[in-house]
């Protein structure tokens, strides 16, 4: 089977438009794990040469510029790339998801790739089960901090820590009091 050939269709609009149809990972998943394309790549996968060609593929694209505004347009292509590598090459999905997860705009695949990262997928058991002790202690250390979970502070908090650290780095104590206000002295937001 010639590879470029399935890379070429899963990295293509159509696969990418199919996949974002999905409401939610578990529909995403088995919408990307269905395609025909994705199907022959599992199966060619297996090979040592096709998984280090999806790794190195992995590489090239997270290389490739990325307009902030919009969506990474190659979020569903890492998506199926991991879940290939996941299943048939488990020691390169943790490199392709400690990539991923240093990628901007990524919706679909930040999620399988923090997945693997933790060793809590649900997309393959196997993947998890045969960790060794030096790569479960690897995966304890590592931590990816995703910007979207500021989307879940109310904007009340937000509100308050933008204020509070304005007011905090911007104070100046009265004449003749310290610069320790005691911690809540109100400040007189006063025009300068």
């Amino acid at each position: 089977m010639n590879i470029s050939e399935p890379l070429d269709t899963i990295e293509s609009y159509e696969m990418a438009a199919r996949v974002n149809a999905a409401s939610g990972i578990r529909a995403a998943t088995k919408i990307a794990l269905t395609h025909p394309a994705v199907q022959g790549l599992m199966e060619e996968a297996s090979k040592p040469e096709v998984a280090d060609t999806i790794l190195t593929r992995i590489l090239y694209l997270s290389r490739q510029g990325v307009d902030v505004r919009y969506e990474n347009p190659n979020d569903t292509a890492f998506l199926i790339y991991a879940l290939v590598l996941m299943r048939r090459a488990p020691e390169l999905a943790f490199v392709a998801a400690a990539v991923i997860c240093q990628l901007p705009n990524l919706w679909w695949a930040s999620i399988v790739a923090a997945d693997i990262l933790e060793g809590t997928s649900e997309y393959n058991d196997a993947a998890t089960s045969s960790l060794s002790d030096w790569e479960t202690d690897a995966i304890d250390r590592v931590f990816v901090w995703d910007p979207r979970s500021l989307l879940l502070w109310p904007p009340i908090h937000i509100a308050h820590y933008a204020i509070t650290s304005t007011i905090a780095d911007s104070a100046t104590a009265p004449e003749g009091e310290s610069e320790d206000f005691g911690g809540t002295r109100d400040v007189d937001f006063v025009p300068a």
